[in-house]
């Protein structure tokens, strides 16, 4: 479900009220997973809405009409937008827009106060495969994981991003070759397919590519050398020569991973992708940025120390997931504990 919900409560409603509305309205049982996220007037960070507490108690923009400019996890979509190939606006998560009545009139008509809400997962299971029960609970899981993946939240290289996406228009349009065969015109052309990051290097220090290939040697064990050497052969005839892909170098590529999705349903070809996804590094972790505070006893002026605040912010971040916690340097892909 990839829709705007709007209601209308009391000042005094607390977030739980809310959030039952939400599950309430798309039949959502498994609601542990979720939550609803705001944009703090504040610190202008996406913040979760506290369930105990009022919903007006808490530093939610309060606007006369609803805008829809910003979305949880990537922030920064519209302050700085880079068009790219195969690659629309990003899908946003369920949004949920609450009307507040307000004493003030216009004319005979009494004025609303609305407030923006973005009903997105908050926790993810261990295994996402085998402990979603619900098919609406795994497609928002899907939507999701999706949206982080085009918004590269989530770093997938761009072989599987590829693949992720042949799966995506299975889910959507159904099989290729009856869809193509049909008087209906398929236009891709507005279909958020790939991230940019598959049009970008990601550079690695030669300290994290050992790391990375350590990591994936502990994958292979009690393999014998005439086995591991037939996987890499295995590997290395599905590759091609590294050459910047065109446009339509990638449509067809896409398109020719899309016909061996023949027959896949489309609650199939949602849970083929999330168990690709979830073989992601990135995948269900929540970054958190770790940084240096300036202590308090400097004799330099309050807008001196905060500039030193934020120059001295440490290129660290705290990676959290169902598994554990760990740290992470500026690119995010290998743990440093």
């Amino acid at each position: 479900m990839d829709a705007e919900l709007q209601f209308t409560i009391e000042a005094t409603a607390k977030g739980h009220t809310l959030f039952s509305l939400v599950c309430q309205t798309i039949g959502l049982r498994e609601h542990w997973y979720f939550g609803l996220k705001f944009l703090d007037k504040l610190t202008n960070e996406w913040t979760w809405l506290h369930m105990n507490r009022t919903i007006t108690s808490q530093p939610i923009q309060i606007q006369s009409n609803p805008i829809s400019s910003r979305r949880p996890e990537s922030p920064s979509a519209t302050d700085n937008v880079k068009p790219h190939l195969l690659r629309s606006p990003p899908t946003s998560p369920s949004m949920s827009t609450i009307s507040l009545p307000s004493s003030s009139t216009s004319g005979a008509h009494p004025c609303a106060n609305v407030l923006e809400l973005y009903f997105v997962v908050k926790f993810y299971p261990e295994e996402i495969t085998n402990e979603l029960i619900q098919d609406i609970t795994r497609h928002l899981f899907y939507l999701q994981v999706k949206q982080d993946i085009l918004n590269m939240d989530i770093y997938c290289p761009p072989d599987a991003a590829a693949h992720l996406a042949s799966l995506a228009l299975q889910a959507k349009f159904g099989d290729y070759d009856q869809l193509s065969s049909s008087s209906e015109s398929l236009n891709l052309e507005s279909e958020a397919l790939l991230p940019l990051s598959c049009f970008q290097k990601v550079e690695l220090t030669r300290a994290d590519w050992f790391a990375r290939i350590v990591a994936l040697w502990r994958t292979h064990t009690s393999l014998t050398r005439e086995d591991s050497e037939m996987a890499y052969l295995k590997h290395a005839q599905d590759l091609d020569m590294f050459v910047e892909l065109t446009r339509a170098d990638w449509f067809a590529r896409i398109v020719a991973l899309w016909r061996t999705h023949t027959s896949l349903t489309r609650e199939d070809s949602e849970m083929a992708y999330l168990k690709h996804a979830q073989d992601l590094d990135m995948f269900g972790l929540s970054f958190f940025e770790i940084s240096k505070m300036q202590g308090a006893n400097k004799s330099s002026p309050s807008s001196q120390q905060q500039s030193d605040q934020s120059s001295i912010a440490a290129d660290l971040w705290l990676g959290i997931d169902s598994l554990g916690i760990r740290f992470y340097k500026k690119n995010k892909l290998r743990p440093e504990v």
